[in-house]
């Protein structure tokens, strides 16, 4: 069964090559079903589709390319990514959503 209790729910997203992560950008979820078609995969287990609407380091990867063209926020700008569930934060504190 899937949780759809974080759908339109805004959150921080965490990415980024060092430790501690970043907040890399600002997004809102959009569907969390792992069987969902997004570009040329499905969004898998753990993942969910993010739309993306402030982007605060652009050369950040994605850390799941729903297809060859779009490979980092830069390129996305504004518009919808796959990102893995765990590094999404819903509030203002520290926690994750896992």
């Amino acid at each position: 069964m899937v949780d759809n209790a974080n759908i339109g729910k805004e959150c921080d997203m965490r990415g980024g090559c060092r430790w501690p992560l970043q907040v890399v950008a600002r997004g809102i979820v959009q569907d969390v079903d792992p069987l969902t078609d997004f570009g040329n995969r499905k969004l898998e287990e753990g993942n969910f589709k993010v739309y993306v609407n402030v982007v605060h380091d652009s050369n950040v990867q994605l850390p799941c390319p729903h297809d060859e063209y779009f490979t980092t926020l830069g390129h996305i700008g504004q518009g919808s990514v796959i990102w893995p569930r765990e590094l999404l934060v819903f509030n203002s504190n520290a926690s994750t959503c896992s």
